[in-house]
């Protein structure tokens, strides 16, 4: 009898499947600082939802630290989100690298490896929060570690809807606080806004949208590669109106520099004697008194005039990108190596592991998984 007792006591049914996981998340409240982040590292199931991660979040703040700036845990909203190369298949938009939990998410949603996120903001919803990729590079074409984060999150008031370009530039163009040696020998950042390089010119406006991104690169003043530049290009009214030549018989709703580019030099190598009459009516009368031969020479080089300023733009765009996308997929391949953020559930394979994990604490409040 007293066999028989053990053994049914000693017949437990052991878990084939570890549920924990360890989350590393950089946590972001703007409202104390725009530059660092905080990291917090911490155990938890996997099938936890956003409610349970801010939860967490929240106490491993503690109240202290949000009461210092008037926050609490009744007048704060959290966001989650996660930095991830496949994100971002192409790697050329600075706008697609991040990836926002929704409220019903649980922590197996976020790749293996990713970069994880919090913002904390207050709930009165006066402010908005841009997300903001940010590059050093020295003059050794490496990255510099430790004076900014590679994502921070830039304030603007919820009421602003567009803003000068010299004014977006002034804003981010202050040096992180406490780092103005580090960054003596460094020119001011180049800041690109929804793939866009912002030029110093307060006529010319930012609309803020949805989901955009700002890019801001730090370089040395001694690098000596090939890089993205703070470029000075004025589009005048000529140069509009040979643009508007060169889209008059376009019908694309989705005009980009590059489109505009092609069909610049679509216009200037098929312009005629032939088409004259047509092109120049809706802009100007009289044409019939110029020189066709001498007019369509000039509208030829203006037309690669304003081709060229806008390459400038464009490579400039696009290198940056890159040297954003060599960034994010450096710092994956780094998160790989080290098994940082490693979402999914783990098999157990052996008695041991079995034993190990039934005598751990449950931290699920998730659902149960079904095992083969």
């Amino acid at each position: 009898y007293q066999l028989r007792a053990f053994q049914n006591f000693r017949h437990i049914p052991l878990p084939l499947v570890n549920k924990n996981i360890t989350l590393n998340i950089n946590v972001y409240i703007p409202e104390i600082t725009e530059t660092k982040s905080k990291p917090l590292k911490f155990t938890l199931a996997f099938d936890n939802t956003v409610d349970g991660l801010k939860y967490i979040v929240l106490a491993q703040l503690g109240q202290d630290l949000l009461q210092k700036y008037g926050l609490n845990k009744e007048n704060v909203d959290i966001s989650f989100g996660y930095i991830h190369p496949s994100n971002n298949d192409a790697g050329n938009d600075a706008n697609g690298w991040i990836k926002y939990m929704n409220s019903n998410d649980n922590c197996a949603k976020i790749r293996n490896a990713s970069s994880l996120f919090a913002v904390i903001s207050r709930r009165d919803g006066k402010s908005k929060f841009i997300p903001t990729f940010n590059l050093i590079v020295s003059e050794n074409d490496s990255y510099v570690e430790g004076i900014i984060d590679l994502l921070t999150f830039t304030k603007l008031d919820a009421c602003i809807d567009n803003i000068p370009g010299n004014q977006m530039i002034q804003c981010l163009s202050a040096i992180p606080q406490n780092q103005e040696q580090q960054l003596a020998n460094y020119d001011s950042p180049i800041i690109y806004y929804n793939n866009h390089l912002i030029t110093d010119n307060k006529n010319y406006k930012i609309n803020i949208t949805k989901n955009a991104c700002l890019l801001r690169i730090w370089i040395h003043r001694h690098y000596t590669k090939n890089s993205p530049k703070n470029i000075s290009i004025n589009i005048d009214a000529n140069d509009q109106v040979i643009i508007q030549r060169a889209l008059q018989k376009s019908s694309n709703a989705n005009i980009s520099w590059e489109f505009i580019k092609a069909k610049l030099k679509e216009y200037w190598t098929t312009l005629s004697t032939y088409n004259i009459s047509d092109l120049l009516a809706p802009f100007c009368y009289g044409y019939g008194n110029y020189n066709e031969e001498q007019w369509i020479q000039n509208e030829k080089a203006n037309a690669k005039s304003v081709y060229e300023k806008l390459k400038q733009l464009t490579d400039s765009e696009k290198l940056a990108n890159k040297w954003l996308s060599i960034k994010i997929n450096g710092m994956m391949k780094q998160n790989k190596t080290q098994k940082i953020n490693y979402t999914k559930p783990k098999m157990l394979n052996n008695l041991s592991e079995c034993l190990e994990v039934y005598e751990m604490k449950e931290t699920s409040d998730g659902n149960g998984v079904d095992c083969q």
